[in-house]
């Protein structure tokens, strides 16, 4: 039910959320040009990712000890 404060219609909102409905019949696909211009960014490889986390999880455990990740009440990285 719309409540009466609301200007719009429930044809309106139908109207709003067909909007999306591409989403669900075509492939999503985002576009990165501009935020690579903008702010200079590159993608990173998947290599790079998998280093980067591995490198970090390595480095806390050598930091903390490996009953760290263990022990109850503990965050996780």
């Amino acid at each position: 039910m719309v409540s009466s404060a609301n200007p719009r219609t429930t044809s309106t909102w139908t109207a709003i959320l067909s909007k999306g409905n591409y989403q669900f019949n075509k492939p999503f696909v985002m576009n990165s040009t501009q935020a690579i211009e903008t702010f200079r960014l590159s993608p990173k490889t998947w290599n790079k990712i998998i280093e980067d986390l591995v490198l970090t999880y390595l480095q806390y455990l050598a930091k903390n000890g490996l009953d760290s990740i263990n022990k109850p009440g503990n965050k996780r990285l």
